[in-house]
């Protein structure tokens, strides 16, 4: 019974400190420490559960921190190269419309332009082709399940003005806001749970 007891209580004290959110704090120093890392400890001094069972709970604690550490490192990777494709996705649309190619638009930048000085008479050609993008992007969202249709139709009434505020703007505004809202190929819709463009007209 008295084992029985120890095991109920361990799950306890483990279920507890899992809603509490103390993975760091015990796996820190084993059952060193203040708060929830303290209460182990006190555990194992009463009696209540032995320290082995104590380090094993630190254990699983600190294993689960560097689980989502790795985890949390392995999403930023993601998102980094998804943010990067869907730059060079812009970029294409841009060069392909001016007729230019990446290291002019690249050297536009540095220098300073705006993709209105640099697309010149070709501006509204610009605005066009980066509006048909966004749109593009927009209705692959609602067939991927991702927006609603009337959602859509309200992001669209408003996609050629944002996209002539940003050509009218600094390139980089362009390029990582612009980019980052509408995503890059077809289907690779921007971050988040819903695509980028849903906070267009927020």
């Amino acid at each position: 019974m008295k084992i029985r007891k120890r095991t109920v209580v361990a799950g306890g004290v483990v279920a507890a400190c899992l809603v509490m959110g103390t993975a760091g704090v015990v796996a820190a120093e084993g059952v060193q420490g203040r708060g929830p890392a303290s209460v182990l400890q006190n555990l194992v001094a009463n009696g209540t559960i032995t320290q082995d069972q104590a380090d094993k709970i630190a254990k699983a604690f600190k294993d689960h921190r560097e689980e989502m550490q790795d985890q949390r490192q392995q999403k930023r990777g993601e998102l980094q190269q998804q943010l990067q494709a869907r730059r060079d996705a812009m970029d294409a649309v841009i060069t392909k419309t001016l007729g230019i190619t990446e290291d002019q638009l690249q050297q536009a930048r540095k220098d300073g332009k705006s993709l209105k000085e640099l697309a010149g008479d070709k501006r509204d050609a610009l605005i066009d082709a980066l509006t048909n993008y966004a749109n593009n992007q927009i209705d692959q969202a609602v067939k991927d399940g991702k927006l609603t249709q009337d959602r859509a139709d309200k992001l669209k009434a408003h996609t050629k003005d944002m996209v002539t505020k940003r050509v009218d703007g600094k390139p980089l505004q362009l390029r990582s806001r612009f980019a980052h809202r509408f995503g890059g190929p077809a289907g690779t819709p921007g971050q988040g749970n819903n695509p980028p463009a849903d906070r267009l007209a927020g």
